[in-house]
């Protein structure tokens, strides 16, 4: 199911940057188009014990075949236990796709500032080229994400 985000409201401040709060229900897992100009969208899932006044970590997914849903499903279970907030990108796959960098920098900008969470604690994961680009971003973006979780990935680059 498609929705839309509507009825922005501040969360208050963390970090010393606003952090708007997300107006879907905890538990639940909702299609979320991120503002900008590239039509890129991501699932969300936040666990029931989501909190805006106490926010845990966020971990934002990349899929080789761009199947959010397969992330989700995986993850999902574990971050409920722990109380992550889960975001998993759409339509971003191992081969280039117009706009994908516009694409993947809107994608984080959005979830980051949507999503209430303890920006310590921010992080990117992957399943073999969706690990390729958590660990990319994590270099080329150095200091925005704790840590990357890769599973199935080489870690290196091609001159290694």
């Amino acid at each position: 199911m498609k929705r839309a985000w509507h009825g922005w409201a501040m969360a208050g401040v963390l970090g010393g940057a606003g952090v708007a709060q997300a107006d879907f229900a905890p538990g639940t897992t909702n299609t979320v188009f991120a503002e900008g100009t590239s039509g890129a969208s991501y699932l969300l899932y936040l666990p029931t014990s989501y909190d805006p006044g106490d926010p845990g970590p966020l971990m934002l997914y990349f899929d080789p075949g761009a199947n959010s849903g397969y992330g989700m499903e995986k993850l999902r279970p574990s971050c409920e236990a722990a109380g992550w907030a889960l975001a998993c990108a759409n339509e971003l796959r191992n081969e280039s796709i117009p706009n994908q960098a516009l694409k993947i920098r809107e994608i984080m900008d959005d979830v980051r500032r949507r999503v209430a969470h303890d920006r310590a604690r921010f992080y990117l994961a992957g399943l073999s080229g969706g690990s390729w680009r958590a660990q990319t971003l994590s270099r080329e973006c150095w200091g925005e994400a704790a840590g990357v979780l890769l599973v199935g990935c080489w870690i290196g680059d091609y001159d290694d």
